[in-house]
């Protein structure tokens, strides 16, 4: 008899645990689903200009997979688009932090710091973007209004003419 009860015992706590791996696989389902509407959205309101909603979908996106990179850049982006680009840099360093080779956000930061008047940090983040991205950001660069003041500057044509070398 102790025997059948130890035996049931044993099932009930199998059983248990099925139900409880059934239940998390339910919640990451969703999590998973969930982060894709919120990336989704995030992006679309970007798109949009609608900043405030896209930094509310990227918050959301981080808290479910903090490290993925395009989410901190894209909340960067946001932010800058308010003007508020200390805390856009912040963004960028967090998604460079993940991945030091994601050209698309050194570009990104070298146009926040130009915002910011940082001309030596835009040229090294310009130079880094270069390198990682080529002839794709020599050319983004060479025609964003972002980088018109400094088009002209002699670090600027010496940073694409020596990396067109390349």
């Amino acid at each position: 008899m102790a025997s059948n009860n130890n035996r049931q015992l044993r099932i009930d706590v199998v059983d248990s645990v099925i139900e409880d791996v059934d239940s998390e696989i339910k919640i990451l389902d969703h999590l998973s689903s969930s982060y894709d509407i919120y990336v989704a959205q995030g992006k679309t309101h970007l798109e949009l200009k609608m900043y405030e909603e896209a930094i509310h979908n990227f918050d959301s996106a981080t808290k479910i997979k903090p490290s993925e990179p395009d989410n901190w850049n894209s909340k960067g982006c946001a932010l800058t688009g308010l003007g508020k680009y200390e805390q856009a840099i912040e963004c960028y360093d967090k998604a460079l932090e993940i991945d030091p080779n994601y050209a698309y956000t050194w570009y990104n930061r070298a146009s926040c710091n130009i915002k910011m008047g940082n001309i030596d940090s835009v040229f090294l983040d310009l130079e880094k973007a270069i390198q990682i991205g080529k002839r794709e950001y020599i050319e983004l660069a060479k025609q964003d209004e972002d980088f018109e003041s400094i088009r002209n500057d002699n670090h600027f044509k010496a940073l694409v003419s020596y990396l067109l070398q390349f």
